[in-house]
């Protein structure tokens, strides 16, 4: 049987899906991939003295029918590639990966996914949206696939679970390496809706390297991207980039031109991503793609936050003033924008009977 075989090249480190798919190629399965001598392994492109001498010695010290027990008596579940039950759209990719572990469960009904990304550091505005995209897909029924990072991340996770529906966080460690460890719980309540997925075998600790091979899984498993938030050097850009290059659809939310966490959303909108202000707009843009018990759920407009009926800057202030009320100051700092075109948008908003002004030059929500 194929399976551990799979599993054993998976533990390579530095034999990826590329090199992989080239001792395929070269010996014809996984089994007789693993059991190659040395000098077959030589004659391999890009197998180098270092890395046969590492897969050797990781070949000669791992016992793999022990490893795939004790992954199963942690109650991780592996999917090799040949798999029926591997993920479809992850199938579906360049050089997808050999091998993935998870913890949960993962569904047929998961095809049907929307991947939803951005800032670690979200600000209020970025927040409410994530969480109304991410409630409004998960009710029609998509899958919210996102990383498990803070900010963005988290709150599409959540909000998809509050909603009743199917989450999947992709990490860029081990299933059994909780990170960060503030979502302990989210990841308890993940397992149970949804599903934890790595590419990196169990105790592999979230380093910095692995992130960019854990952003190709988040948007290979899904339709499309959504970037809510993302400063121009965010890794959701790396995420969107990887999408692109899946052929899959890029989504970005507009955001402030003054705001450094959109910076790089706007930048994608400017490329040609989809400019996104509420789930329709996602939904136009996969016809075809998603059955059509999910094309005909669409949301009317009167059911859209009234936020997405003002001008991106009316919608954040919005988004603030729901905390609390604010002062001029307050908005002018949180907001970073011109003080002239905030008392233009603040005036309208009073015009339209959404805000008050108070003493003091406060302002809050009717």
């Amino acid at each position: 049987m194929d399976r551990k075989y799979w599993v054993g090249l998976s533990l390579v480190q530095g034999v990826g899906s590329v090199r992989i798919k080239r001792l395929l190629e070269y010996f014809g399965s996984p089994e007789r991939a693993w059991k190659a001598r040395e000098e077959e392994l030589l004659a391999i492109p890009s197998f180098g003295p270092k890395l046969v001498k590492k897969f050797i010695k990781i070949r000669d010290n791992v016992d793999l029918e022990r490893f795939i027990k004790k992954c199963r008596e942690a109650e991780i579940g592996i999917l090799c590639f040949e798999d029926s039950e591997f993920p479809v759209n992850l199938k579906h990719i360049y050089d997808p990966p050999p091998v993935i572990y998870y913890r949960g469960s993962l569904k047929k009904e998961d095809i049907n996914s929307i991947a939803i990304v951005g800032s670690r550091k979200m600000s209020p505005y970025g927040r409410r949206v994530t969480r109304l995209l991410a409630r409004e897909l998960a009710e029609r029924g998509f899958t919210i696939i996102s990383g498990m990072a803070l900010g963005v991340d988290g709150e599409a996770h959540m909000a998809a679970l509050e909603a009743g529906g199917r989450t999947i966080a992709v990490l860029g460690s081990g299933v059994d390496i909780i990170y960060p460890k503030e979502h302990k719980k989210l990841y308890q309540k993940i397992i149970t809706s949804g599903a934890v997925i790595s590419t990196f075998p169990p105790g592999t600790p979230p380093e910095r390297g692995n992130f960019p091979a854990r952003n190709r899984i988040i948007s290979g498993l899904a339709y499309g991207t959504v970037v809510v938030e993302a400063g121009l050097k965010s890794g959701a850009l790396i995420t969107a980039d990887q999408a692109l290059e899946q052929n899959r659809e890029v989504f970005a939310v507009p955001g402030s031109i003054f705001s450094p966490m959109s910076k790089g959303t706007n930048a994608l909108i400017q490329k040609g991503a989809k400019l996104v202000t509420c789930s329709n707009d996602i939904l136009e843009e996969l016809v075809g793609l998603i059955p059509e018990k999910i094309q005909n759920k669409k949301i009317s407009m009167d059911e859209i936050d009234e936020e997405f009926r003002f001008t991106n800057l009316q919608a954040q202030i919005m988004a603030l003033l729901k905390t609390g009320e604010m002062s001029l100051d307050q908005l002018i700092e949180e907001l970073n924008v011109d003080p002239a075109r905030l008392n233009t948008a603040l005036f309208e908003l009073e015009l339209l009977g959404k805000i008050t002004q108070l003493p003091g030059l406060k302002f809050a929500i009717v």
